[in-house]
This record gives structure tokens, C-alpha cells and sequence, in this order.
């Protein structure tokens, strides 16, 4: 189980304000006593290609299916969150885009891949909400659609063809 820490004593100011949901921790279910925290967040700047881009405000971790990795988003401005990947072999961080939110597909075709809703753009009619296909690297492979719909139709499709082979 991977879990977010509040930090009501060690606050890191983000484009939100301060925030103290700053470490990131795993707890074995089998093991619970080797509980332990693998990512603390730290302050920095705003840059997407910066190496001291402020981590903090942790939200909706989760595992990869290998469990090498945890996937989790960072309120980093106010528009949207910046999707991070943190390496459990390496303890390295890396941002992957800017955005709204992240799933992991568990299983089939995709499995270790990720559902992302990338950062709003703006066309001719409004601002609108894009659900990606990432692969776990957080690299585009697919546009899914702008709505939740989409986003089920997809995952409907993703499970007929695996339960097909």
C-alpha cells in the first residue's frame, strides 16, 4: 500500500498556498511494521524543465504493476497538477506533465500504462479536458476523448480484447 503523510509541521508553499501533504509512504500489508516513508517533498520553482521544480501537496498515489513504481500528482500551480513517477529502485523523482489526473491500467494490452487527463487546452470552443493514452513513461500514445464516456468506453475496449486472447 502506498500512501500520502501529512506534514502539519513542515508546510512547502505551492502556486496553492502552503501545503503539508509532503511525504510519500509504503506499507507492506503483510508487514505493516516496515512501514516507511519513500519520498519527502521539498520547495523549488515552477519550471517544468527546471531539476528544483517544487514537489509537494501529494495526491492519489499509486503502483505500478511491477510495484517498482508509484505514479502520484504534486499541486504544483493552480491550473493543474504535475504528475510525477517516483522510481522505488532508484528513489528518483521525474515529472511527466502537467495535468489534471492519473490512473494505472492493471491489466491487459496497456497493463503499466497510464490514463492521463492532460492539462485543459483551449480550442475555438473553450477550454476542454483531454484523457490520454501514456505509456508508463508518461509519453502520449493515444488521444481517448474529452469525456468520462470515452474514458469507460475505453476501458471496456481494453478488456474485451484481453479476455478475447
Amino acid at each position: 500500500m502506498v500512501f500520502v503523510r501529512r506534514t502539519p509541521k513542515r508546510t512547502i508553499i505551492t502556486a496553492l498556498g502552503k501545503v503539508d501533504k509532503n511525504e510519500l509512504w509504503i506499507s507492506l500489508v503483510d508487514r505493516p511494521e516496515e512501514t516507511r516513508r519513500v519520498l519527502e517533498g521539498h520547495p523549488g520553482d515552477y519550471n517544468t524543465e527546471s531539476n528544483n521544480m517544487v514537489l509537494a501537496g501529494f495526491a492519489t498515489p499509486q503502483f505500478s504493476p511491477d510495484g517498482r513504481r508509484v505514479y502520484f500528482a504534486a499541486e504544483t500551480w493552480v491550473t493543474a497538477a504535475a504528475i510525477h513517477m517516483l522510481d522505488l529502485t532508484t528513489g528518483k523523482t521525474r515529472f511527466l506533465f502537467p495535468g489534471l489526473g492519473l490512473e494505472v491500467i492493471r491489466r491487459g494490452k496497456y497493463k503499466g500504462f497510464l490514463i492521463g487527463t492532460k492539462d485543459p487546452i483551449t480550442e475555438n470552443r473553450g477550454r476542454i479536458e483531454v484523457y490520454w493514452l501514456l505509456d508508463p513513461d508518461g509519453s502520449e500514445v493515444r488521444r481517448i476523448g474529452e469525456t468520462e464516456a470515452d474514458v469507460t468506453r475505453f476501458k471496456d475496449l481494453i478488456k474485451e480484447r484481453s479476455a478475447a486472447h
